[in-house]
């Protein structure tokens, strides 16, 4: 079972960049991520135990500190199977609360049987396009045209999930 660790990232004030990507890319197929923007801190392969890495994941998680995210710059990337683009958000400056959690839950869950093959990339997904239909520099070009300024968001809920499927853990960030 294929099981994730996202840290919910609120954009539903941010309609204007979402709205001038959609403009900018106009007659490009694009699959936009709709309503439901998030931060992916460990994708897990196969999970063998997934209420074991739940208890896990809650000691890292039942105190975690407040934390504001900046996204400041937009990014493409060819995903691993090199099928399709990747257009997200991301940080110059990544929460060094953030990339630590990432780099200490993916150690333990490795050491009780979890595969995990993917690297933390902080990156929040808007939207996916297949490579066929348009290449990586031209979607690098489309993106450097685009006015963006820079904004922080305050994250506050981490869900682990079923990869396309239910929620088995929710933890609200206290103080946000």
């Amino acid at each position: 079972m294929k099981t994730y660790l996202e840290l919910e990232i609120p954009l539903g004030g941010r309609s204007s960049i979402l709205s001038t990507l959609a403009d900018n890319f106009r007659g490009i197929p694009v699959r936009w991520q709709k309503g439901f923007w998030h931060l992916t801190l460990v994708f897990i392969d196969t999970t063998p135990d997934p209420l074991r890495c739940r208890a896990i994941i809650s000691r890292y998680l039942d105190s975690f500190p407040p934390v504001t995210v900046s996204l400041d710059c937009l990014k493409v990337f060819t995903t691993s199977s090199g099928r399709g683009h990747v257009i997200a958000l991301s940080s110059l400056a990544v929460p060094p609360e953030i990339s630590s959690l990432a780099e200490s839950l993916r150690q333990e869950l490795s050491g009780i049987g979890c595969t995990i093959r993917s690297r933390f990339f902080f990156h929040v997904t808007l939207g996916r396009v297949d490579a066929e239909d348009i290449g990586i520099d031209e979607v690098e070009s489309i993106l450097e045209d685009i006015p963006f300024e820079g904004f922080k968001v305050a994250a506050s809920k981490f869900n682990y999930r079923i990869f396309r499927g239910d929620v088995i853990g929710r933890w609200d960030i206290p103080g946000i």
